[in-house]
């Protein structure tokens, strides 16, 4: 993929905190509004599903268990090979 301005501080972001469970790997195609994974709280509750913002190749997915809201979760490069 080329193109975009590097920006790694944009892409999608959690809503939620807590443990982050990803059910896509980094270099999978994906839709737009598909499950990328879900963050979990402490009690083990699901507290929030995460979605793909656009269809795409995942070119960075979150690895750390822990998360916070407004951390990125993942960046998607567009068909057009840029981060959308």
């Amino acid at each position: 993929m080329t193109g975009g301005d590097g920006n790694t501080d944009t892409g999608v972001l959690f809503g939620s905190a807590g443990v982050f469970v990803s059910s896509v790997a980094a270099g999978d195609t994906v839709a737009a509004g598909q499950t990328i994974g879900a963050v979990y709280d402490d009690g083990g509750q699901c507290a929030e599903v995460v979605r793909a913002d656009a269809s795409g190749v995942v070119m960075m997915l979150r690895h750390d268990l822990r998360v916070t809201p407004g951390e990125v979760a993942a960046i998607i490069a567009g068909e057009d090979g840029r981060a959308a």
